[in-house]
């Protein structure tokens, strides 16, 4: 399935030895692992080591190695299986399946781990009518159950790892609705970053809001590492503890197009840097025993009374077992039952 459509030529891997990166410190020498991409939006490293990229523009997926050796990619342009139309985030978990937010043609495909179609994720139907949605970020957890923001409706959809439709929630801290740009889920906890400021907003995996945490910049992405926390930020890739405190971190080099760095991963040497045209790897550095974390800001809890129960008043969340606003019950059964299947929105 190498190339589906796309010429061999149209991305380039390039060695540019490795050097250390101090603590907060420039790297010298980067290691670069692809460039000509076009348009990549989404990074992702898999449990087996692999790496997965959703390059938009020319609307398909890639899998390379960690030196940055192609394996395999899929996609073109166009409505039906194994095509995109801007594919803009990705998560292949373990690799037995997937995920790809296929944005302009509302969906989200699943695929094996050779890179063969499996299913779209379809939303419950309504009334006999299917819904459409437009997919922007996407997470997978331990157990594999999928989340997805419909940039639309502003919701997130939660399917468990069978593909049954179970709840969906607005992201709402206590006082605003949230603009996410990016968003991971670890243990029962959905970390997402906020494009209009330095906060980083906590979730259960149902949909309480838990409050919120300083981050030290303004931050594109965030990971989520086992217990560890890591963020994507304007000038730097750090690792920061649950009061917002800088355990570790590197300068991030100079990106080569206008919208700067768009995603990254990180495991337990390197962190992966994507921007729209390259895939450059970043050795990271210990920090050292004996340094004091860097102060930050307070997080915020949402624990309380007030807050934590707000998803059981009325919280904006749906459940798959209780009938939601505008649905009669058994229509909402119907579709907390709904499995993936072949058939396009």
């Amino acid at each position: 399935m190498l190339g589906a459509g796309q010429p061999e030529s149209a991305i380039s891997a390039e060695v540019a030895g490795t050097g250390g990166a101090g603590e907060m410190s420039m790297p010298e020498n980067p290691t670069v692992l692809l460039t000509g991409l076009d348009d990549a939006r989404s990074v992702r490293l898999s449990t087996l080591g692999n790496l997965f990229i959703a390059e938009s523009g020319r609307h398909r997926i890639l899998k390379v190695t960690k030196e940055g050796e192609r394996m395999d990619s899929l996609g073109r342009l166009g409505r039906g299986d194994y095509q995109f139309d801007n594919p803009v985030a990705i998560d292949p978990s373990n690799e037995l399946k997937v995920y790809v937010a296929d944005r302009n043609n509302r969906r989200v495909q699943v695929f094996d781990r050779r890179m063969q179609y499996l299913s779209t994720i379809h939303l419950p139907r309504r009334t006999g009518t299917e819904i459409s949605y437009r997919p922007s970020l996407l997470t997978v957890d331990r157990v594999g159950r999928v989340f997805f923001f419909d940039e639309e409706r502003h919701l997130v959809y939660r399917y468990d790892s069978s593909g049954r439709y179970d709840l969906s929630f607005e992201l709402f801290s206590r006082e605003e609705r949230i603009m996410p740009v990016s968003m991971d889920i670890y243990d029962e906890e959905l970390w997402v970053a906020d494009r209009r400021g330095e906060l980083l907003h906590r979730f259960s995996s149902g949909g309480s809001y838990l409050g919120f945490v300083y981050a030290p910049e303004p931050v594109i992405s965030v990971r989520k590492i086992q217990e560890q926390t890591w963020i994507l930020g304007e000038s730097r890739v750090q690792q920061i503890d649950n009061a917002g405190r800088i355990l570790q971190g590197t300068t991030l080099p100079e990106s080569t197009v206008a919208g700067g760095w768009h995603s990254f991963d990180i495991d337990s040497e390197y962190a992966f840097l994507l921007d729209g045209s390259r895939l450059l790897r970043l050795e990271l550095e210990e920090p050292e025993s004996d340094m004091e974390p860097e102060s930050g800001m307070e997080s915020q809890s949402g624990m309380g009374a007030e807050s934590g129960m707000r998803t059981q008043s009325g919280m904006r969340t749906q459940s798959g077992i209780e009938a939601q606003s505008g649905m009669e019950p058994d229509e909402e059964e119907q579709g907390s039952r709904h499995q993936f299947d072949d058939q396009e929105p």
